[in-house]
């Protein structure tokens, strides 16, 4: 009951990792972000592995960073991939694609796991979790290899406006 508690205190408290995934985003991209939750997800499904039930906060912790990063990389990915005309209904069927795939935890965890003895089950995600995140994490790196942070575009944008200013307008109808 301890341990329950636990982990319904930590779990909203990954949202306060919001902020690190937006200066994750904005100084190194969407990439290094998909690389980040990747890694919290591979700290996540190792330490399930380990039976020892004060370890189980700190998977708390990874699960946390791992959910938070996932979605706002999710919302982040869609938004960029397919415009805002659309983030509505792309979004939407992708989460209700996933809450129903999700609700097969619970005839998996019935029939599967009838003993109580989930080994099998987080060896299972394990490699899951992890076999898809590296691949993602490769595919998003290869795929926005050119695309460029936004703290770097603010930049310059920013150097483009000073180096106007500095030396003038070229156009004579509209002098600096």
């Amino acid at each position: 009951h301890l341990y329950t508690s636990y982990f319904t205190t930590i779990l909203p408290l990954g949202a306060a990792a919001i902020p690190i995934y937006g200066w994750t985003t904005d100084n190194y991209g969407l990439p290094c972000a998909v690389i980040v939750s990747t890694l919290f997800g591979i700290a996540f499904t190792v330490m399930c592995l380990i039976h020892d039930l004060e370890l189980q906060v700190l998977t708390f912790i990874a699960y946390s960073l791992f959910r938070t990063f996932v979605f706002a990389t999710f919302f982040s990915l869609v938004a960029k991939e397919f415009g805002y005309s659309s983030f509505g209904v792309i979004s939407g069927l992708i989460l209700c694609i996933a809450g129903g795939i999700c609700l097969f935890q619970y005839p998996v965890r019935e029939f599967a796991v009838p003993d109580e003895d989930f080994k099998l089950v987080n060896w299972i995600q394990l490699l899951l979790v992890n076999a898809v995140g590296i691949f993602f994490s490769v595919y998003i790196t290869i795929h926005l290899k050119d695309s460029t942070p936004a703290a770097k575009k603010r930049k310059q944008i920013k150097l483009r406006a000073q180096k106007t200013k500095t030396y003038g307008s070229t156009d004579n109808k509209n002098p600096v």
